[in-house]
């Protein structure tokens, strides 16, 4: 008797933590998806000429894009490189 009241306060316990251990994978794995959609997204319309938005909150016109980095024109003659990586957002559609 003792041991199957034992057995069912364990059981008692694992289920909630058990549960909460998958759901937080779930997230956790929804969230990763989430983010390898929106940068597959990124670099599909990251082309000279589109409005661009980094981490930093720089926005500017893509002008030249290499393997890793990208130029942007912030201003007429001001140019900056930054790494293809922080670009968190892109126009869906060219500007020039």
């Amino acid at each position: 008797m003792a041991i199957t009241m034992l057995l069912s306060a364990i059981f008692q316990l694992l289920i909630p933590l058990v549960t909460l251990i998958a759901g937080s994978y779930v997230l956790i794995i929804a969230q990763q998806n989430e983010q390898r959609r929106r940068t597959q997204l990124i670099n599909q319309f990251l082309r000279p000429g589109v409005m661009v938005q980094t981490a930093s909150g720089l926005h500017g016109v893509a002008v030249f894009i290499t393997h890793n980095t990208i130029i942007i024109e912030l201003a007429t003659g001001q140019k900056v490189e930054v790494l293809k990586q922080t670009v968190t957002d892109c126009a869906h559609g060219k500007l020039t």
